[in-house]
C-alpha cells in the first residue's frame, strides 16, 4: 500500500555522544526542536546517546532516562544484568555493553532510531491538537559523519527500515545526509539568508568525529563542492576522555575509582556540566549552544609556507615547524566572475622564489610574495 504525500519533514541527528531531532511541516517555515532532560534539571537540545535493555534484551529507556534508571541500580546485582550502551559506535557487528555482554549492532541502532521516531511522532501530535501522523507520512533525514564508508551508510538505512522510519520499498522517503553538508546548507539558508555569500566553510565538531567541507555558492543558491569532505575520529569525546584522565591523576586513581563506583550519578552530572562548558566556550552559565560562521566575498587566496628540518613531520603545528611566508593570489570579484578559477605555478631553486598566476583566459600575472615575517632568517 502506497503512503500518503509527506506532510512533515523530520531530521534525526544520531550522534556518538548526543542525539536529537527537529521537525518542520511542509506548509510552515518554523522548525521545531524539543528540549530534553527538563524533568531531571537539564535543558538541552539533545539527549545522551545511551540506550538501556533489560536482561532479556528488551528495550527499557533511552537518553537521560536510560542513565538515571541504570544508575539507580548501579550498586545492585540487577545492574549487572542490564545492557547499557553509551557513546556506542558502529565499528563491528556486535557491540559491548557496560556489563561486558554483547548485542547485535543492528538491534542497538534500530531500537535507538525507533525511540527517536516514536518520540518525534508523539511531539508532533502535541503540536497538532492530538492529530495522529504515521511514520510513512513523513520525509526522514538522517545525518551521518562524512568519513563513514558506503557500508556504514547502508547499515544506517537498514536500521531505519527495522526501526519503522520507512518501509523497505519506500527508500525515497529517507535522505541520508552528510553532517558537514547539512551544516553548510543551514549556514546558507538560515544563518544569513540575506547575505551575499560566495563560499561556505563548515567545520562540524561532533562527539565522535570532526568533519570539514567547503562549498561554493552558485547562481540560484545551489552548492558546489570545492573539496572532498574530510575528517577524522578526534571529536569531542577525545576531550572528555582527557578530562577524565586529568581528574584521575589529580584526585589519584583510588579516590576517582571509589567516586565512580559509589556516586555514578554525580560523576555523570559532572561530565554533563563539563560538556556544556565545552560547547558554550564559557563558564557554562551562558548559552549551551554556540555557532560560528563567516561569509566571505573572496577576492584573494593565501598559500602559507612552512619549514622544518624534520623528515617525518605531518602537521604544521608540530614542534620544530615554523611559518616563513605566504603567497597571495588575487581573484576576480563575484560580480566579474562566478568561476574564480586560476592556476598557480611556483618555481623553486632560483635566487628568489617565483610564482605566476594564469586565469581561465590565459592572462598571466605575478603573485604577491610576502616573506617578511618575524620567523624569516636573513
Amino acid at each position: 500500500m502506497a503512503c500518503a504525500e509527506s506532510v512533515v519533514s523530520i531530521a534525526v541527528d544520531f550522534g556518538t555522544a548526543y542525539s536529537g531531532y527537529c521537525f518542520k511541516f511542509r506548509k510552515s517555515k518554523q522548525i521545531r526542536m524539543p528540549k530534553w532532560g527538563l524533568e531531571i534539571g537539564y535543558d538541552t537540545l539533545k539527549t545522551p546517546t545511551c540506550i538501556l535493555f533489560d536482561e532479556n534484551k528488551q528495550f527499557l529507556n533511552f537518553g537521560y532516562d536510560a542513565i538515571e534508571t541504570y544508575n539507580r541500580h548501579k550498586s545492585k546485582e540487577e545492574a549487572k544484568r542490564l545492557y547499557l550502551f553509551d557513546n556506542f559506535k558502529m565499528e563491528a557487528l556486535m557491540i559491548s555493553a557496560k556489563n561486558g555482554k554483547k548485542m547485535r549492532a543492528i538491534k542497538v541502532f534500530s531500537e535507538s532510531l525507533k525511540f527517536m521516531k516514536d518520540h518525534a511522532l508523539d511531539k508532533i501530535r502535541e503540536h497538532t491538537a492530538g492529530m495522529e501522523y504515521s511514520a510513512c507520512e513523513a520525509t526522514w533525514v538522517l545525518t551521518v559523519p562524512a568519513i563513514w564508508s558506503p557500508a556504514a551508510k547502508q547499515f544506517m538505512r537498514e536500521a531505519a527500515v527495522q526501526a519503522g522510519l520507512i518501509r523497505d520499498f519506500d527508500h525515497e522517503r529517507l535522505i541520508v545526509a552528510l553532517e558537514p553538508e547539512a551544516a553548510s546548507v543551514w549556514c546558507k539558508h538560515y544563518c544569513a539568508p540575506d547575505q551575499n555569500m560566495n563560499m561556505t566553510f563548515s567545520c562540524f565538531y561532533l562527539g565522535g568525529t570532526i568533519d570539514i567541507t567547503v562549498h561554493e555558492v552558485m547562481e540560484g543558491g545551489r552548492l558546489k563542492e570545492l573539496h572532498k569532505v574530510s575528517g577524522n575520529n578526534m571529536g569531542g569525546q577525545t576531550v572528555d576522555k582527557n578530562f577524565r584522565e586529568f581528574l584521575r591523576k589529580t584526585l589519584t586513581e583510588d579516590v576517582f575509582d571509589e567516586f565512580e563506583e559509589k556516586y555514578p550519578t554525580e560523576l555523570y552530572r559532572l561530565m554533563c556540566d563539563f560538556s556544556v562548558c565545552k560547547r558554550s566556550g564559557s563558564n557554562g552559565m551562558g548559552s549551551q549552544w554556540c555557532s560560528m560562521g563567516q561569509w566571505i566575498n573572496t577576492t584573494e587566496l593565501n598559500f602559507r609556507f612552512y619549514r622544518t628540518e624534520s623528515k617525518t613531520v605531518q602537521y604544521v603545528d608540530e614542534e620544530g615547524v615554523e611559518e616563513f611566508g605566504l603567497i597571495r593570489v588575487e581573484l576576480p570579484t563575484a560580480k566579474k566572475s562566478r568561476e574564480q578559477s586560476v592556476r598557480l605555478k611556483i618555481k623553486f631553486g632560483f635566487t628568489e622564489m617565483m610564482a605566476t598566476i594564469t586565469d581561465r583566459k590565459g592572462n598571466k600575472t605575478d603573485a604577491k610574495l610576502d616573506f617578511m615575517t618575524e620567523s624569516l632568517v636573513l
